[in-house]
């Protein structure tokens, strides 16, 4: 089984968070690699210092990581009274967009969120790249 990595930014507020899902990478030094960037150097991700990243360690359900290759994921959450998306929970990363409606069928058994999509994904592809204007 080969893995990826995730980055995401976590910015905390008072009454929310707001995550930012950078991308999914081939290595975990790929990963450290577009954090290090993205706090030095984009938008919104290097004006704030309160915000923090976590790099996530995921399976991928492929026999190659192919950059080039989409692949599928299962994404569910929760909303707050803002309608800001907590609770975030994502799945494997599948090859076959089959995989991931099979998948589906039984991850919110284990996870209880009231919204969920199979989203597709590329490994080594940025998200949020032009960045994003700070609320403060």
């Amino acid at each position: 089984m080969n893995h990826v990595y995730t980055v995401t930014f976590i910015i905390q507020y008072e009454n929310t968070k707001d995550n930012f899902l950078i991308g999914f990478f081939s290595s975990y030094k790929k990963a450290k690699e577009i954090r290090k960037y993205y706090s030095e150097n984009v938008i919104g991700f290097k004006d704030n210092p309160e915000g923090y990243y976590e790099i996530e360690k995921i399976k991928i359900n492929a026999k190659k990581i192919e950059t080039d290759k989409k692949f599928y994921y299962v994404n569910g959450w929760n909303e707050n009274e803002y309608g800001d998306e907590i609770d975030i929970v994502i799945s494997d990363l599948f090859e076959d967009p089959n995989e991931a409606k099979i998948f589906l069928k039984h991850y919110p058994k284990e996870f209880k969120r009231q919204y969920w999509i199979i989203t597709g994904c590329n490994i080594d592809k940025c998200y949020w790249e032009e960045g994003f204007l700070p609320y403060n």
